[in-house]
């Protein structure tokens, strides 16, 4: 992956609350900003639709599980906004879309919901966003993902001590016989 701060980049990596997201196309990533969190409101946006040189897809690879809750960002004023399919193991969420629309430098990012519910990414799998109406004048701008960690399911307490119990129960057994 290639990161110019100064123009297209075809990827990037950014860590989160301990989570570190990884960015990558094929073709190029514009109007990418400073980024301080995934995809950070304040800075500009990861667009992506069709014509001018914007991505039609990208793929996005997480470090640890977490379920993907919503997506922020607002479709290009006087553009068709991209509707985007997101595919991966496990993940069918097909048709979503941004419910605002807004320029790149004063738009009001909305908070939207994927299509199906939130969606569950495992650590080092690849996950695919990809525009299905990637005409000339399809533009939107991602601008958030809103997230949390799948905490790891928890060694029940008296597990370790049933096997103890049965390891000697084992032995005492071997001794008797």
């Amino acid at each position: 992956m290639t990161y110019d701060s100064a123009g297209p980049i075809n990827g990037f990596q950014e860590a989160v609350d301990g989570v570190t997201f990884t960015f990558a196309t094929g073709g190029q990533f514009r109007n990418i900003g400073a980024w301080t969190s995934v995809i950070d409101p304040a800075d500009a946006a990861l667009s992506f639709g069709g014509g001018g040189g914007n991505a039609s897809s990208f793929t996005l690879m997480v470090s640890a599980d977490i379920m993907l809750t919503s997506f922020l960002g607002f479709a290009q004023q006087f553009n068709t906004g991209a509707i985007f399919d997101v595919t991966g193991l496990g993940v069918a969420s097909l048709g979503n879309s941004f419910a605002t629309e807004g320029f790149l430098l004063s738009g009001t990012p909305g908070v939207n919901s994927f299509i199906g519910g939130p969606l569950q990414l495992l650590s080092g799998q690849l996950y695919t966003f990809t525009t299905t109406n990637s005409g000339f004048a399809t533009l939107s701008h991602l601008t958030g993902l809103e997230f949390s960690k799948i905490a790891p399911i928890p060694l029940p307490a008296g597990l370790p001590l049933m096997l103890l119990a049965l390891g000697g129960l084992a032995l005492v057994r071997r001794r008797a016989s």
